[in-house]
């Protein structure tokens, strides 16, 4: 109950605060099932703002998040995490069109995540308060000293003495206690991490500006088709290992990543919420599909990854606590005159946007 209690928590606090439409009671259930599914997650459009930037997200999906933790055989399955498709189109804040409701609902949310936060730190801070005893131990050096203006046959003085003693006492035959704990949560986890296999499918982030130079607008973006992260044998095949292997492999394999700045480019955020993802979803270069009216800075990179992880290393003196194996294919970049220009016009109007903020400070 813990362990799933656990999940659940992470899940709502790192996904729930980006998403509108998930259903935490119905995460909850799925993650004690062991296997959780989310799908069509919209994306908030004020996603971006504990970042503090100028930015809004006009239209964002989470495809499907998949996760399936086998809580009876965690020694013996793996746990394995799939997210396909993240589309995110993000713009200024001054393109999207002011609602009072909706600024009033995420103020709301924000105070809300606020006072969970003070709460949370709250309950963290007394509970370190009871279970460190600082108190016991900064009174320690001046108890077990005999002061010098106290006779020895002062009872008191012995009497406080000795129950703070009884204390500390107490409280050092509970430590072994607490160090198995911590041991079997540390041997858990890392053999839930000796035996994790990710994939992550379908990635498209793309930024569109058409406010500041209207005449040339421009989108930067980012695709990837495929990234996975595999546990293998010696032989890079793969397999589960067992809680006496003391050395792990992983294979990671990295597909299709790219970058891509257009100039004069075509304006997505100007359509319906759903044909904005469906351009984003078919802007995606693949190993077999590269698409031809893309401006890419970074043509599509394909890489693998070999790694030996040792976490007795340090103890072993033999071997490196990490060994990685890089292989890249290709890197191929590329810069335009069309795009140099571009970026020239918006460093010269960062900067007379800068000057006249000055300029009214100043005054």
């Amino acid at each position: 109950m813990v362990l799933e209690s656990l999940v659940s928590d992470l899940l709502n606090r790192f996904i729930g605060d980006y998403v509108e439409n998930l259903n935490k009671s119905q995460l909850k259930i799925g993650i004690w099932g062991g296997n959780v599914v989310l799908e069509n997650l919209r994306v908030k459009e004020n996603a971006l703002s504990e970042f503090d930037v100028p930015f809004k997200v006009k239209a964002g999906q989470i495809g499907r998040l998949t996760l399936k933790i086998p809580w009876k055989n965690l020694y013996s399955d793996a746990v394995v995490a799939t997210l396909d498709g993240l589309y995110l189109l993000v713009v200024p804040g001054a393109t999207i069109k002011y609602d009072e409701l909706k600024e009033d609902l995420y103020q709301q949310e924000a105070k809300q995540k606020e006072l969970q936060r003070i709460e949370e730190a709250m309950q963290l801070a007394a509970s370190r308060a009871s279970q460190t005893g600082d108190l016991l131990f900064s009174l320690e050096s001046v108890v077990y000293q005999e002061p010098h203006n106290v006779s020895k046959g002062n009872k008191k003085h012995k009497k406080v003495k000795k129950s703070l003693k009884k204390k500390l006492c107490n409280r050092n035959s509970e430590k072994p206690q607490d160090q198995k704990k911590d041991s079997f949560a540390e041997k858990l986890a890392t053999q839930v991490i000796k035996n994790l296999q990710v994939k992550i499918t379908s990635i498209h982030l793309r930024f569109e500006d058409d406010l500041s130079d209207p005449e040339h607008p421009l989108s930067v973006g980012v695709t990837l088709s495929e990234l996975s992260l595999q546990t293998t044998d010696e032989s890079w095949k793969s397999c589960i290992l067992n809680e006496a292997a003391k050395i792990s492999y992983k294979l990671g394999r990295l597909e299709c990543l790219c970058a891509y700045w257009n100039v004069n480019s075509p304006i997505f955020y100007k359509g319906s919420w759903e044909d904005i993802v469906d351009q984003l979803q078919a802007g995606i270069s693949s190993k077999d599909l590269e698409i031809p009216h893309y401006q890419y800075i970074f043509k599509p990179i394909f890489a693998s990854a070999k790694m030996c992880i040792n976490p007795t290393a340090e103890l072993e003196l033999k071997s490196p606590k990490l060994d990685l194996n890089l292989e890249v294919q290709n890197i191929d970049i590329q810069i335009t005159r069309p795009q140099v220009r571009q970026t020239e016009r918006r460093v010269r109007q960062t900067k007379r946007q800068t000057g006249e903020r000055d300029k009214e400070r100043d005054r």
